[in-house]
């Protein structure tokens, strides 16, 4: 049967959804914040390119190479996937 079109997406915040592992070693929802925002503001993957000490997010990189204009199969997907 070919599915509806519908992609089913949650909305969460950083402390409940990251999966990095740098990031889930911070202990609070402010520290975990501000470390997913260090490896993903815009300035941070400016300087990444000049500087290799700058850490970055494999997976919002992995996101960022393939475009946000993606698409995926219809369905509901969760973190295992």
């Amino acid at each position: 049967r070919a599915g509806s079109g519908a992609l089913a997406l949650c909305l969460s915040s950083r402390r409940n959804m990251c999966i990095h592992e740098r990031v889930l070693r911070e202990s609070d929802r402010e520290g975990i914040d501000a470390a997913c925002r260090s490896m993903t503001a815009p300035w941070a993957l400016e300087r990444a390119k000049t500087d290799q000490t700058v850490e970055t997010c494999q997976y919002f990189d992995g996101f960022q190479a393939a475009g946000e204009a993606t698409s995926m199969p219809s369905g509901v997907y969760d973190l295992e996937e």
